[in-house]
């Protein structure tokens, strides 16, 4: 009977990790090609601002993905490079 109602405890906290996890994750389907994107434009760029990248993203994933969830996702990603002297301009890089 111990074993039963243990097994049955380790059995719901799995099933709980695994919701945690799925749940702590975007649900937006753009999500892992937006952050490709946002990696590669930087690694390429690395002048290019934070407000430049938005809006190109923004124009690029038109009615897909808000600003405002393009500017969280940047913001947490921690993938922003260290503001330079002075911005440039650049093109988005999509992955091959």
């Amino acid at each position: 009977m111990y074993q039963s109602i243990r097994s049955d405890t380790v059995e719901k906290e799995i099933i709980s990790n695994v919701n945690k996890a799925k749940a702590s994750k975007p649900r937006n389907s753009y999500y892992d090609e937006v952050m490709a994107v946002i990696k590669l434009t930087w690694e390429k760029y690395p002048c290019a601002s934070k407000t430049g990248l938005i809006n190109a993203l923004c124009f690029h994933y038109h009615e897909k993905v808000s600003r405002n969830t393009l500017s969280n996702w940047v913001s947490k990603s921690g993938m922003q490079p260290d503001r330079p002297k002075k911005y440039l301009s650049f093109e988005l890089v999509f992955p091959k």
